[in-house]
């Protein structure tokens, strides 16, 4: 990504509890440390009011630092101070402004500005996402996390693959975080994208949970019989490992 200064869209996939989130976060540690790198985040709800575009939602919050506590002025104020350091040009910046105070429920989509537009309303806000990670991305690479994309709307979809598609220029990973479930929801994911890549975590080997048993206990001895059983079942997965362990040292 620095190297080619183009998007690439990468997704994890694997069932819960199988790694997913501890890869994600490792990564970002170790690519951080070489260089600087600008990572934001957001999360895919699976039902709601509003949700549409709720993890760009949050990741633009992030980016602009609104807090929960904050009121509309205070959040418009901030949106409005980080517009204008990314957008000198005023044109661009008043454009892309509009349609993300918008996304993010400061403003009423108005009829003046989808007339002005002449698009549709979810064309716009993927333009002006794509404007402002650009922008982000000027400066240092940029890593976009999206986590739980099983649960993303369409249009999310849509203008993930579409970042990816269009940004040629600029380096921006759009890295996604996805249940097995998301090849059912969304069977193309990714295909109409080159720079895209998946990878797919399979559960742990019954030696590896050995190995994790060891490592979390700290004893490399361990009834053989208790040994087998946790193995059995954790089925391979991390997280059902650490919870039975847990639940063996409260029951001792």
């Amino acid at each position: 990504m620095r190297e080619e200064r183009r998007a690439h869209l990468f997704t994890v996939i694997g069932n819960a509890g199988v790694g997913k989130s501890r890869l994600v976060r490792e990564t970002l540690d170790r690519i951080g440390f070489e260089s600087p790198v600008r990572a934001l985040r957001g999360r895919c709800l699976p039902y709601g009011k509003g949700i549409t575009y709720w993890p760009l939602m949050e990741i633009l919050r992030a980016d602009v630092g609104i807090l929960p506590e904050d009121d509309r002025e205070a959040a418009i104020g901030k949106l409005d101070r980080r517009v204008s350091i990314l957008f000198p040009a005023e044109a661009q910046r008043r454009a892309v402004r509009d349609w993300l105070a918008v996304l993010v429920g400061l403003e009423p989509l108005t009829d003046s500005l989808t007339t002005a537009s002449g698009a549709p309303t979810d064309v716009q806000v993927s333009w002006a996402v794509r404007q402002y990670l650009q922008a982000i991305a000027e400066a240092e690479p940029l890593v976009v996390v999206v986590d739980d994309l099983q649960w993303a709307e369409p249009a999310v979809i849509q203008l993930l693959e579409q970042t990816a598609l269009r940004i040629s220029d600029h380096p921006i990973l759009l890295l996604c975080i996805a249940r097995p479930d998301l090849r059912e929801t969304h069977p193309s994911w990714g295909a109409s994208v080159a720079n895209a890549t998946s990878i797919s975590l399979n559960p742990l080997s019954a030696g590896d949970t050995g190995a994790l048993i060891a490592r979390l206990l700290e004893v490399d001895e361990l009834p053989a019989e208790l040994r087998r059983r946790l193995i059995e079942r954790s089925e391979g997965n991390p997280l059902f490992c650490e919870e039975f362990l847990r639940m063996l040292i409260d029951e001792m």
